[in-house]
């Protein structure tokens, strides 16, 4: 059936090539273009996964109750000082809170206005206490510098305590710390070093946690699932908006980026970035195997257009019945195209076949056309339908013919001798002799024929098989035991 189908169509395709071409050319723009326009591709790799799953709908349920930690874009900004740090921080978190068309939401868990007014809450009763005294004892410089919060206000502050340590006010030696960590600044900046005064470290006297040498910015992207990386607007924009603001790492600061969103970005970066490479490679791989496999220019030629124009019109089918295809679906084309070439090979090839056995174009595409498929298959089993076709097709095997044609050419000359019937020509002088046998059980019986040049043995019954096996596997002590028998024989030892 599906045989007679493919013939019908080979030949009409045949006798109306041109119009045939046309029609394949036209259809293949037109797929082509719509395709192009209305095919898109959904990278939510939550849509991936069936949402009935237990663990699935834990899921749904966290992120519906807390929509803010979903999807989520962290960015990490270490500085040279806690004061840089939180600084830039602050200023980075509202340039992002200024653009709600790629945010929805942008906060600071560590830090903010909340941290601002209740952040001493959140200390010891000692560490507030030890706060608490620094602070007192630096009241006068807080009280200086909030009158001339500049850089005039703050030497003029140092002025006073050194003429009152002068007068023996206070020690000298309480002013080290500050003094010190000043000129250590202007030494480098006059070297051309960036140089950050922390201001909480002057005040204290301590030197900064880790932890406040490092925070956190989270960010929650809106996201474009049309695209191969959903955040990646979101994410040239913190980088873009982190060199405008001198967030640098020659400013002291250095920004980065995590989160679940940054990491998926990523992951389609790469694959992203290595499809050419392994397309060109696949490519050239199936020209190789084409050109080796079939030593025809012209039909592999023929291959990769139906393959291409097959492509584009499955496409253009995917963009008008679906319109978007996950990330798994995508898949088809890589399916499609192996498919594709596996059947063109087996048409070529028999076409190649047909070719060299009737001569004319016509003939051959028609001959491999209607031998090609499983209904071959199906023909052949139907004709062994008794022992006499059985014993015929035995006779066919070992005939001379039959060794000397290839593979796809005993397949036919199989099937049109049983088809055909009657007997084997064999060449002259070269008689086969037919034996048989039968174990005492009856569980085993063999028939082997014999010419010239060939010796047949088949085995039936119950244990064929394994007595089958059981010969096979001890093929080279029988082979060696015949040698030593025949060289008995010869020399009448």
């Amino acid at each position: 059936m599906i045989a007679a189908i493919i013939a019908r169509l080979v030949d009409f395709s045949r006798r109306h090539a041109a119009i045939n071409a046309l029609a394949a050319l036209a259809l293949t723009l037109v797929a082509g273009w719509y395709a192009a326009g209305h095919l898109s591709i959904d990278t939510d790799i939550e849509k991936l996964l069936p949402s009935n799953l237990p663990w699935r709908q834990n899921e749904i349920a966290l992120d519906r109750a807390f929509p803010k930690n979903a999807n989520l874009l962290a960015i990490v900004i270490d500085g040279a000082t806690g004061d840089l740090t939180d600084d830039a921080a602050q200023r980075l978190a509202d340039k992002l809170t200024a653009e709600p068309q790629l945010f929805h939401n942008v906060r600071r868990p560590d830090g903010g206005a909340f941290f601002d007014r209740n952040g001493l809450l959140f200390l010891s009763v000692d560490a507030l206490n030890a706060l608490s005294d620094q602070l007192i004892a630096a009241q006068p410089l807080i009280g200086s510098l909030s009158a001339d919060p500049s850089l005039r206000g703050l030497f003029n502050t140092l002025k006073l305590f050194v003429e009152g340590a002068t007068r023996g006010d206070v020690g000298i030696d309480k002013l080290d710390p500050t003094l010190g960590k000043i000129a250590e600044i202007i030494d480098g900046v006059a070297a051309g070093r960036p140089e950050s005064l922390s201001w909480q470290q002057v005040l204290t006297g301590t030197k900064p946690d880790p932890h406040e040498l490092r925070k956190f910015v989270l960010a929650q992207p809106v996201l474009d699932y049309n695209a191969l990386e959903p955040g990646l607007k979101a994410t040239d924009e913190i980088r873009r908006l982190a060199a405008e603001l001198g967030l640098t790492p020659q400013a002291g600061v250095r920004v980065r980026i995590t989160g679940s969103v940054a990491l998926d970005d990523d992951q389609f970066a790469a694959l992203r970035k290595g499809a050419l490479r392994s397309a060109l490679l696949s490519v050239g791989s199936v020209l190789v195997i084409l050109l080796l496999g079939l030593r025809s220019p012209r039909l592999v030629i023929a291959i990769l257009a139906t393959v291409t124009v097959g492509l584009v019109l499955t496409g253009g089918f995917a963009a008008l019945a679906i319109g978007s295809l996950n990330l798994i679906s995508v898949a088809f084309g890589v399916l499609f195209v192996g498919l594709a070439v596996d059947f063109s090979i087996q048409f070529s090839v028999r076409y190649r076949d047909q070719r060299h056995r009737l001569g004319t174009l016509d003939a051959a595409l028609s001959g491999a056309a209607r031998t090609i498929g499983r209904d071959r298959w199906e023909d052949l089993k139907k004709l062994f339908n008794g022992p006499k076709r059985v014993d015929r097709a035995r006779e066919i095997v070992v005939s001379e013919e039959f060794a000397a044609a290839d593979s796809v050419g005993r397949f036919g000359l199989l099937w049109k001798k049983l088809k055909a019937g009657g007997t084997v020509q064999r060449k002259k002088g070269a008689p086969a002799s037919l034996s048989a046998w039968e174990g005492r059980d009856k569980q085993v019986a063999a028939s082997w024929r014999a010419t010239n040049k060939t010796f047949s043995l088949s085995l039936s019954e119950t244990d064929a098989r394994e007595f089958g096996a059981y010969i096979s596997s001890r093929l080279d002590g029988l082979y060696e035991a015949f040698r030593q028998a025949r060289a008995s024989t010869t020399t009448g030892d």
